[in-house]
């Protein structure tokens, strides 16, 4: 089972190393060290779990902006447009 702080290590960036690791913390750890975290050895401080939180948050955000205006995007005629063009188009030839 992963630990809260694997998990957003994973939600980052899947498969990440521990250089990988180290630099969601903004290199303020060796990879040694942010490995034994994200392996549950040994608690990580406060201030990367703030970190993480916030970097997730931030992703998080830009994927349902990302959402959002997919949402509100004009939608083109379908296929059905895509045929009569077709047809359109053989018929001058």
């Amino acid at each position: 089972m992963l630990t809260p702080f694997a998990r957003a290590i994973e939600t980052l960036k899947p498969g990440a190393t521990g250089s990988d690791i180290a630099a969601l913390l903004d290199h303020k750890v060796s990879r040694h060290c942010a490995l034994n975290w994200k392996a549950g050895r040994h608690p990580p401080p406060a201030w990367a779990l703030a970190l993480l939180a916030q970097k997730v948050r931030a992703q998080a955000s830009h994927r349902f902006a990302i959402a959002h205006d997919l949402d509100q995007m004009k939608t083109g005629p379908g296929r059905k447009a895509e045929t009569r063009n077709i047809m359109a188009y053989n018929a001058k030839r």
